[in-house]
């Protein structure tokens, strides 16, 4: 049984629970001090790294990369 299914059945067992104080939101926030504090240097670190080139963009790279945190890769696309 994989992790995704676990999760959907324990989310399942918490809302038909009578016990409503269970079901909390934060339970599921998944998130750890570090994984936020790379997230908040994601932007900086991604400028450091491709945006100090000292020349101009010329053709055919005429636009600026962004420097935004991309998405998350779908499950099943995380190298494990």
């Amino acid at each position: 049984m994989e992790l995704t299914e676990l999760l959907e059945i324990w989310k399942k067992f918490l809302v038909e629970s009578p016990d409503e104080a269970l079901i909390d939101e934060e339970m599921f926030d998944e998130e750890e001090e570090f994984q936020a504090s790379v997230k908040k240097q994601h932007s900086n670190m991604k400028k450091k790294i491709i945006g100090q080139g000292k020349e101009p963009n010329s053709a055919p790279f005429v636009k600026k990369p962004s420097y935004e945190r991309s998405k998350s890769a779908p499950p099943g696309f995380g190298g494990s």
